[in-house]
């Protein structure tokens, strides 16, 4: 079984694909990244548009495998795998969180802000802003040079009254 997924969008200078936000915002341009399965045995090769989140990795990887959970042992995801069988087009509600706070809920085209949501930070506004974490040069995946704040990767969000919004992604993907 082969697994590869990023645990978010991009940071500056990288690809939303057109949608709202970056990494560490919960905009879709920060939460919508690619997943790819490969288990030639068990999925076919298909494309899926069901949302799903990364907490449905281990009980699908469980499930595949025909291990047992752990005696107790409580799992906040669930097992995709007739999502990526194409016998099931539905999931559970997924969440974005940060730090301890929930920020949106979303179950299938509809995502509902909890709380406002995040716009532009100081440092996305600061030309001269550089990240002494990221990239450092020597990391395998992070570039040498280091996109500015200018070089915003997908779709500046820009404040709205509703400090609650309700969107519907299958009609508004930009949010």
């Amino acid at each position: 079984i082969i697994l590869f997924m990023s645990d978010n969008g991009p940071h500056y200078g990288g690809s939303t694909g057109g949608l709202k936000g970056k990494k560490s915002t919960p905009w879709e341009g920060g939460v919508r990244v690619p997943l790819i399965w490969y288990y030639p045995e068990a999925l076919p090769g298909r494309v899926v548009n069901v949302p799903i989140w990364s907490l449905d990795v281990f009980p699908t990887l469980l499930e595949l495998t025909g291990i047992p959970a752990p005696s107790g042992l409580v799992l906040d995801g669930e097992s995709i795998t007739e999502i990526l069988k194409g016998e099931k087009t539905t999931h559970a509600p997924i969440f974005s969180a940060h730090h301890d706070e929930m920020i949106t809920v979303r179950e299938g085209d509809w995502k509902l802000y909890l709380r406002k949501p995040r716009y532009l930070s100081k440092r996305d506004l600061n030309p001269d802003y550089v990240d002494a974490g990221w990239p450092n040069g020597v990391t395998i995946l992070a570039q040498k040079e280091q996109p500015s704040p200018m070089e915003y990767p997908g779709i500046v969000p820009k404040p709205f009254d509703n400090p609650t919004p309700l969107f519907n992604l299958a009609d508004d993907p930009t949010e």
